[in-house]
């Protein structure tokens, strides 16, 4: 890289000596360039930002994680629902609810569920699994939840479940008061709702 000096512009020359270091050299003569100091406190200031930037970082993208899963157990119970309402016609014959049960910590499926004498949470009534789908590694339900949520197609979408159903999903990466959503169905109008904590 070079320039010349005209009024307030100076010339300066870009070499290359025998180690393959960039130096430059003025007018007059000297041999400028970075220093190694020089260099050293640049990375060390690069390193400090990393440093501190990395783990703020990776506890973003496991909330997020966390709230995706939360909604991955919303969109499942909300497809149970609206099977209800307009049950497919590819389902068995008999079908009479649609359901989300939670078989483990990780595990939750969608269901087919008939019969003229089943009411919840009878297992042996179900005709068909629909979808499984499981947890990512880190996040697990926790407390208390209910174990099944159906919704009955002849009295339309109405939820068989306890209450003001809560289902939590914890994440055993993120610090205590931060690793927590709450996923809760309305008794009554089978809305779903998710809450951070």
């Amino acid at each position: 890289m070079a320039y010349e000096q005209r009024g307030t512009i100076r010339r300066i020359y870009w070499r290359f000596n025998s180690g393959s270091e960039a130096i430059h050299s003025s007018d007059s003569g000297q041999v400028q360039g970075f220093t190694l100091v020089e260099i050293l406190v640049s990375m060390g200031i690069v390193l400090l930002l990393l440093g501190v930037g990395a783990p703020a970082y990776q506890s973003y993208g496991r909330r997020i994680a966390l709230e995706q899963a939360a909604t991955d157990v919303e969109t499942a119970i909300q497809e149970a629902h609206n099977l209800s309402l307009a049950p497919p016609v590819e389902a068995p014959p008999g079908t009479r609810y649609y359901g989300v049960s939670f078989h483990d910590t990780q595990t939750y499926i969608i269901q087919e569920i008939g019969g003229d004498t089943c009411k919840p949470p009878a297992t042996d009534c179900v005709f068909a699994t629909r979808s499984q789908y499981k947890l990512p590694a880190a996040i697990h339900f926790s407390g208390s939840e209910p174990a099944y949520l159906w919704f009955s197609i002849t009295r339309q979408g109405e939820v068989l479940v306890p209450m003001g159903a809560s289902l939590k999903l914890a994440s055993d990466s993120l610090p205590s008061g931060k690793n927590t959503y709450s996923v809760t169905v309305n008794s009554i109008t089978g809305q779903v709702t998710i809450e951070g904590q």
